[in-house]
């Protein structure tokens, strides 16, 4: 089943119309109709306004088999690189995949980010982001200013407040991403 199929269904099996949908959201109705009838997935802070709307895990939404070894009372949970299925969300010039399988009952979401020569879009979302440049070079635009990270280097930043990646160079950037998400609606 594919993302919008899933979307649609947890939907309907909630009761909701798309219009209740859209205010849980803020996404308007023919996003929503279009998002469900799509095979393409959304980017990363879409996936995470639905899935707090529909009452899921994103990585449900996203339909992933990212295995993880758990210790019986989940108090750790590892996941082997090796084992990464490159199931990501893509948008423009970047893609993004979780580094975890779980986020039901977790507040920080982990993923690694690439971008590719440009600009993302500009992202809000209701967390804080913790950012790290694994690889090249990349200006962070956060409220109008400008900030360039080097290899290495990190920010950590109120997601709710505009922000964007600017890639200038011609090879992709590669980006360790934590939101931790403090609230739940």
């Amino acid at each position: 089943m594919n993302l919008g199929s899933t979307v649609k269904q947890r939907r309907l099996s909630l009761g909701l119309t798309l219009e209740e949908l859209s205010r849980l959201t803020a996404f308007s109705v023919g996003y929503l109709s279009k998002l469900e009838h799509s095979e393409s997935i959304p980017p990363l802070a879409t996936l995470q306004k639905l899935a707090l709307a529909l009452n899921m895990d994103m990585m449900d939404i996203l339909n992933t088999d990212i295995c993880e070894e758990k210790s019986a009372d989940n108090d750790i949970s590892v996941f082997r690189g090796k084992d990464l299925k490159k199931e990501h969300a893509e948008s423009g010039n970047y893609f993004s995949y979780p580094i975890i399988k779980d986020h039901k009952n977790r507040v920080i979401a982990p993923f690694i980010m690439c971008v590719e020569s440009g600009e993302t879009e500009i992202f809000t979302h209701d967390a804080e982001e913790f950012i790290f440049i694994l690889e090249g070079n990349i200006t962070l635009r956060y409220k109008d200013n400008d900030y360039i990270l080097e290899k290495g280097d990190s920010a950590y930043i109120d997601s709710r407040r505009p922000h964007s990646f600017i890639n200038e160079e011609p090879d992709k950037a590669v980006i360790l991403t934590a939101n931790y998400i403090y609230r739940r609606f």
